[in-house]
Order: C-alpha cells, then sequence, then structure tokens
C-alpha cells in the first residue's frame, strides 16, 4: 500500500467585523450619532517544508468608519474630548477614525535552532488614506510643522524569536526593531507599551520568558525608542492630547501570566 504524501499547503481566510464604539443614534447627526466600526480580512498562506520548517504569509485589509470615540483610558487615547470641551485650542474633530484604509502583510519563516522552536518575523501596514489622515485628521498640514511623507503612512516591524514556553523549564528570547509612521495605524490599537503608544517612534522591543511550570510564565521586556521624525510637532502630535508628544523613551516591564 502506497501511503500519498500530505499537503503541505494551508491555506485559511478569515474576516470580521466589529463595532469600536457605541455612540447615540438620536443624539445628533454625523460623526457624534455613527457607531464606529471595525473590517478586517485576511488570507493566511502557509507552506510546510518539513514538519519543522515553514514559511506562513498573512496578506490582509482593515478599514474604519468614521465616527466619534468616547470613554478610551489607554495610555495615549486620540479622542476630541478636549478640543470638544475647550481645553484643546485646535478646531475640533469628531471622525477619530476616519481615514484608516490599511494594507497589511504580517509573515514569518519558522524553523529549529539548536533544537529550538524559532523564526524570524515580519509585519508590515501602510494607510492608503495617510495623507487624509495627517492632513485633515490629525490637523497637521495647517497646524503642524511640515506636510505629509510617504512614510507617515507606514508602520513595519522585523525580529527573531528563539524558544516558545509551552510548559516548564521553557524559555523565550525575542528582538524586534520597527517603525511606526503617525498616519499608519489606529493610535488606539496599537502596541501600548512600545514607545509608551506614542507614534511617530522607531526602535528595539527585546523579551525574555521563562516558563516555571505549565501555566506560570515570567516574562522581562525592555523598550528603547525614539522619534521617527524629530521634526514633526503641532497638531495632533504634540498639542494637548497628542498622539506623538515624546523625544525618546527607555522602559523596562516584568509581567507574570498565567494560563487557564
Amino acid at each position: 500500500m502506497v501511503v500519498p504524501p500530505s499537503n503541505p499547503w494551508e491555506v485559511t481566510l478569515v474576516a470580521g467585523q466589529f463595532i469600536f464604539g457605541d455612540n447615540n443614534e438620536f443624539a445628533s447627526t454625523g460623526d457624534l450619532s455613527t457607531d464606529p466600526m471595525i473590517f478586517d480580512e485576511q488570507l493566511i498562506v502557509k507552506y510546510n517544508f518539513t514538519k519543522d520548517v515553514s514559511v506562513t504569509l498573512a496578506p490582509g485589509f482593515m478599514a474604519e468608519s468614521a465616527g466619534h470615540l468616547t470613554g478610551l483610558r489607554n495610555t495615549l487615547p486620540f479622542t476630541d474630548e478636549s478640543a470638544v470641551a475647550g481645553v484643546n485650542p485646535l478646531p475640533a474633530i469628531t471622525g477619530e477614525t476616519r481615514a484608516l484604509h490599511i494594507l497589511t502583510a504580517p509573515g514569518d519563516i519558522s524553523f529549529k535552532l539548536a533544537g529550538l522552536k524559532s523564526k524570524i518575523y515580519w509585519d508590515f501596514a501602510y494607510n492608503v488614506s495617510g495623507r487624509d489622515r495627517f492632513d485633515n485628521v490629525y490637523q497637521l498640514k495647517s497646524f503642524g510643522s511640515r506636510d505629509f511623507k510617504p512614510r507617515d503612512g507606514l508602520a513595519w516591524l522585523v525580529g527573531l524569536q528563539l524558544g516558545e514556553t509551552k510548559k516548564k523549564g521553557d524559555w523565550q528570547f525575542y528582538v524586534n526593531y520597527r517603525e511606526s509612521g503617525i498616519a499608519s495605524v489606529d493610535p488606539n490599537l496599537n502596541d501600548s507599551d512600545f514607545a509608551l503608544s506614542a507614534l511617530n517612534t522607531r526602535g528595539f522591543k527585546i523579551g525574555l520568558a521563562y516558563a516555571l511550570n505549565d501555566f506560570v510564565v515570567l516574562n522581562a521586556t525592555g523598550y528603547i525608542t525614539w522619534n521617527l521624525d524629530n521634526d514633526l510637532f503641532g497638531g495632533r502630535a504634540t498639542s494637548v492630547g497628542g498622539i506623538a508628544p515624546y523625544n525618546a523613551s527607555n522602559e523596562v516591564q516584568l509581567d507574570v501570566n498565567i494560563k487557564f
């Protein structure tokens, strides 16, 4: 009896529609009464060369509908409550999720190195509406320092991971470098730890994890970050409620993760 070879390809299509906020449809009109929505589609293609070596590519597209955001409590929330309340001298903006139409292309190459499951990984995001967001949502053309640059709409990273923490005694090390243009991704959905949640940033994330047992993992993470563009100021970048207020930041973070 001849056993046919298994198919090395794995192909998955995923899509989702998510409610980002809930506004009162009868309180007002336009962005103030519209619920912001997120629409996400991704095609995941994996090719297995062997049981230990594979390549994964996952191109996708994410779009957000324009709506007003309130009550966010992340590190640097981008809402316009300060302008509505008269705290921020800039003109009020109600469609904080406007002009976000993002092409994404994450992926990885997985392999074993010295017996450890490892991978080289990357991520890529480009907001095709970045200029509109830079000019009209963040108001950087009228109240800022310069015009839009292509890298303002681009975010990317590349990294290396060694090991995994599946069971007691496992350890994992990873390091990545990334750049995040100010108009590339939604500031309310980006990595809230990297660069203290700010955009217009670049730098390194370095982590080490150890599994005390099968369900408790200790993590130590370091962040070394600085400005992507030192000439960017004004508008929604560095004014009150801005999303790019820091020149640089260095952080160390310790976590205990319990799986149950």
